[in-house]
């Protein structure tokens, strides 16, 4: 298979991965309230970790010590925009999260620039500069206010933003980019039990996350469509993607995931916008569609 037919491939895939983390908003939204942010999230990355160990078990063996090291910083960002998205996802709708999220893609050309010291041009600053008016206009009440799903949901796509550009970087320095990212899903896990398990118990006193064997099949399905196709599925495909493409033509496909979310939030949920939060959205995605062109002295791949 040559490289341009590779690269179409991935293409393909990624739109379908865009398309399944637009779903998994409002799939998401609905196992929260039904069962808690912290029993989802305990058994979507929990289960993550042990179905990667299991498929991947003979990979995990053969990776050397270079790639588990440098998985672990991956794994890392990943489990915090996880755990950042499902605490914003209580307490504001998919659709709004959707958005906010996607932030991460006017702020990746700055992301670029800190960590691997890529330009940033005075076009790339504008186009951040227009997000955060979006971001105001989106999250503004009677006064501009963020509230705590807000901020939880800005920090998302802080984390977002700097998970790509490390992608791009650690896929391109590790040949064995299937290694690094099944060991990147390990890490996620093991992540997960250092910080919820401990958490959990000092908010609580206990550690009782529910049983999915008791949980209804909506809920299951919530939790394994997150599971299988927005979590493995899209995250090796991101990893594979990054070794030929670009972080910001990565993000530009990525930033198709909002109106997917406001999408199926509005389809499934219910969730309505007012004229000035459709307005501050539709300028947040704008801003994550502008022409490539525009931005062709920024990350190339």
């Amino acid at each position: 298979m040559n490289l341009s037919t590779k690269k179409r491939l991935i293409v393909l895939g990624l739109v379908l991965a865009t398309a399944s983390w637009g779903a998994s908003f409002f799939l998401a939204k609905a196992a929260i309230e039904a069962v808690g942010a912290w029993s989802f999230l305990f058994w979507r990355i929990g289960l993550t970790g042990l179905i990667v160990g299991i498929v991947f078990f003979g990979k995990l063996k053969s990776c050397s010590v270079k790639t588990i090291k440098t998985s672990c910083v991956l794994g890392l960002t990943l489990f915090l925009a996880f755990f950042t998205q499902v605490m914003g996802l209580q307490s504001i709708t998919a659709g709004r999260s959707g958005f906010l999220t996607s932030l991460y893609v006017p702020f990746t050309p700055l992301f670029g620039l800190i960590i691997l010291g890529q330009k940033s041009t005075l076009r790339q600053i504008l186009v951040a500069s227009i997000a955060v008016l979006g971001m105001c206009l989106l999250t503004q009440k009677e006064t501009f206010e963020l509230g705590s799903g807000e901020i939880w949901t800005l920090a998302t796509a802080i984390i977002w933003g700097i998970q790509i550009v490390l992608t791009e970087k650690y896929a391109r320095l590790i040949p064995d980019t299937l290694g690094l990212g099944v060991w990147q899903f390990v890490w996620f896990s093991l992540w997960m039990v250092v910080f919820v398990l401990p958490v959990k118990f000092f908010l609580d006193r206990s550690l009782d996350f529910g049983n999915p064997l008791y949980w209804s099949s909506t809920i299951n399905f919530s939790l394994f469509f997150n599971i299988l196709l927005a979590t493995i599925f899209a995250f090796l495909l991101q990893i594979v993607a990054q070794k030929y493409m670009g972080s910001l033509k990565v993000a530009l496909i990525f930033a198709m995931e909002a109106p997917l979310a406001a999408f199926f939030g509005y389809l499934f949920l219910g969730e309505l916008m007012n004229p000035r939060e459709l307005t501050g959205a539709v300028i947040i995605f704008l801003t994550g569609i502008i022409p490539e062109a525009w931005l062709k002295e920024s990350l190339r791949g």
